[in-house]
């Protein structure tokens, strides 16, 4: 439910056009509605009309990227054991990986696995860390990858139907 200077708007629905009665409100009025997205709104006669299929697009958008965020919340798997993507955990990889070669990196190398419920991992030279910083950048970027993928066909629905063809079945 939205509302406009204390009037409640309808509950937009997909593929079609949300009217609602505003009070005092005259054809020279704009409707501004907070709904995260652009939305294309038009007063006439004290009726807004919103378009429901952006309101749906843009909420299935964010769907998409609250899925891509859970999932890189997961971790990623490395070596048989489970890490952290947190991102404290991707800072540190990309420091590790940037200071793999250099002589006053000692090792092995211990990393503590996601929410250390298996101890520490012992990372044995620069090629194994290169090898687990580029697994841990793969990982994120396939779920920001796959999501973008998804959110370009959300863009592309021409309609409520097209619209409910794509599906984020990450």
């Amino acid at each position: 439910m939205y509302d406009w200077g204390g009037a409640p708007l309808a509950q937009p629905t997909p593929g079609g056009f949300t009217d609602a009665e505003l009070p005092n409100a005259d054809d020279s009025d704009q409707a501004l509605l907070n709904l995260h997205d652009p939305l294309n709104c038009t007063v006439v006669g004290g009726r807004v009309s919103a378009d429901g299929l952006a309101i749906a697009k843009g909420a299935r958008r964010r769907a998409v990227d609250a899925r891509s965020r859970e999932r890189i919340s997961e971790g990623f798997d490395f070596g048989g054991f489970k890490f952290s993507l947190s991102r404290e955990a991707q800072t540190s990889l990309m420091v590790m990986d940037g200071l793999r070669d250099d002589a006053l990196f000692v090792y092995p190398v211990s990393y503590g696995m996601k929410d250390d419920v298996d101890g520490t991992f012992s990372v044995a030279g620069s090629a194994e860390v290169h090898m687990m910083y580029m697994t841990a950048v793969g990982t994120v970027r396939w779920w920001l990858d796959t999501g973008n993928t998804l959110k370009a066909a959300i863009n592309a629905a021409a309609d409520a139907t097209a619209l409910a063809g794509v599906v984020d079945d990450r």
